[in-house]
């Protein structure tokens, strides 16, 4: 079995490294490239922070133990914990 490489007419997702997953330290949330903007979602769907165009990092202090979706603009979604 070989795995399609892409679906005819679907946006080709790129791979996004974050870490540290789970979040220790400073608090925040790191990329392995600068994203053009993004969201960060409690299970629920609710936005609880928002990534500015050009960030490579997301400050989450403050959020409550739990997990995370980040969502950005063609990257493949991504849980945190």
């Amino acid at each position: 079995y070989t795995p399609p490489a892409a679906i005819a007419g679907s946006p080709v997702l790129r791979a996004l490294r974050v870490y540290p997953n789970p979040v220790r330290g400073d608090g925040r949330l790191y990329f392995s490239e600068a994203l053009e903007g993004g969201l960060l979602t409690d299970l629920s769907g609710r936005a609880v922070r928002r990534v500015a165009d050009g960030a490579s990092s997301v400050e989450v202090a403050g959020l409550a133990p739990g997990i995370y979706f980040l969502r950005a603009a063609g990257i493949a979604v991504q849980k945190v914990v």
